[in-house]
């Protein structure tokens, strides 16, 4: 493996211990012809790239902490179809040098430039050029990044954390499994982002749910900034559940700390003393989850709402509603179908009239609690509803 600053400094690039001037593509073909073409694991830290054409490059695996690749071209112009073309073609720019000189006709596939695995830590990236590139597994955290167009980049699995993408193009990225701990946002574009199964990020995943909510903090605020309310809703909705996620996490934290000092021998005995107003909490949540999402999930409300009919349709059937209904009839299904009836204009408050006599007994405590809960639910759904209506 060469030693990169001593090529470098042979080529005129570093003169003195200080670079002269930015790499540029040449530097970087002589640099992977001298290794045979292998870039794996080559040390470019704190150089200039500045303005660089690197397009087509594959650069896996190799260190770039504290670069500078302000205003690089390594977006794929690329493109070939029905042409064998190894590793070397890539590597020594023939593809370019065919590209320009019209070589390939009708040509399709395009050649990604690839960062997969690199380290970039601490890199400017200022109005580069990146569409398309591979950054998979590529480590970006502390990167400057302003006004930098990553369109349709892959940043799967990458760790971004405390990156800034201030004006930023990020339209269509995959940042599927991408740690994006203390990343900002202002004035990104972020339409499109492949953020994974039900929008949840990497850190909820693994339990790291106080980083989570940070993060989903942060896109909640830049997605309300970009003008996409329903995206920032979604995000608003993962960050109370990584809330109610922790507060059970620090119920089972707190009873293992207090059976582990001895304070009490049964499990249970540890759950409630150790960590009971968070368990209080995290029912509390979880209900909130359930019966709104949070005021997020609208439909909850009328999932809650027809289970409500359905459950005292069911006591009124038990009770037997009928035997007291002018009808009078006593058949199954007219008993069922009677006692929906009933529920449901007990659930509006909207008053029997005179297809029944007035309840009687239980039955009017139970059509009061009924009427309350059906002017609660039918209430939340319309502030729900008109909640996400107006965003």
């Amino acid at each position: 493996m060469i030693d990169v600053n001593r090529f470098l400094t042979e080529r005129g690039v570093i003169v003195d211990g200080k670079q002269a001037r930015p790499v540029g593509r040449e530097d970087l073909l002589a640099i992977l012809d001298a290794n045979d073409n292998v870039v794996d694991f080559l040390e470019f830290n704190g150089l200039d790239f500045s303005g660089a054409d690197i397009r087509g490059l594959n650069l896996d695996r190799a260190y770039f902490s504290g670069c500078n690749f302000s205003k690089v071209i390594a977006f794929p112009l690329i493109k070939f179809r029905g042409n064998d073309l190894g590793p070397s073609d890539l590597a020594r720019g023939w593809i370019l040098d065919r590209w320009e000189h019209g070589t390939f006709k009708e040509m399709e596939q395009v050649i990604p430039t690839s960062f997969t695995g690199s380290f970039l830590s601490g890199s400017t990236l200022n109005d580069a050029q990146f569409q398309h590139t591979n950054f998979t597994g590529a480590f970006l955290d502390r990167i400057k990044a302003d006004g930098t167009n990553l369109y349709r980049a892959n940043l799967h699995k990458a760790f971004a954390g405390f990156a800034v993408f201030r004006d930023a193009d990020l339209r269509y990225v995959n940042l599927v499994e991408a740690n994006l701990v203390g990343v900002r946002l202002e004035t990104t574009q972020l339409d499109g982002i492949d953020w994974g199964p039900k929008l949840t990020l990497i850190q909820e995943l693994e339990g790291k749910y106080d980083e989570a909510i940070q993060v989903y903090r942060a896109l909640t605020r830049s997605h309300q900034n970009a003008g996409d309310e329903r995206l920032a809703g979604e995000f608003r909705y993962r960050e109370a559940v990584c809330r109610r996620k922790a507060r059970l996490a620090k119920v089972f934290t707190k009873s293992r700390r207090a059976k582990a000092q001895g304070r009490m021998r049964h499990w249970a005995s540890a759950l409630v003393h150790g960590g009971f107003p968070d368990l209080v909490s995290w029912m509390g949540s979880a209900f909130m989850d359930q019966l709104f999402g949070f005021g997020e999930r609208p439909l909850r409300v009328v999932r809650a709402a027809a289970l409500v009919v359905v459950v005292f349709a069911l006591v009124y059937f038990d009770y037997g509603v009928l035997e007291w209904s002018r009808s009078g009839l006593i058949e199954f299904a007219n008993r069922l179908g009677n006692g929906m009836y009933f529920s449901a204009v007990s659930f509006t408050a909207l008053g029997y009239g005179s297809w029944a006599n007035p309840p009687v007994g239980a039955l009017r405590y139970i059509g009061a609690i009924q009427s309350f809960v059906g002017v609660f639910l039918m209430a939340l759904f319309l502030v729900t509803f008109t909640r996400r209506l107006m965003r």
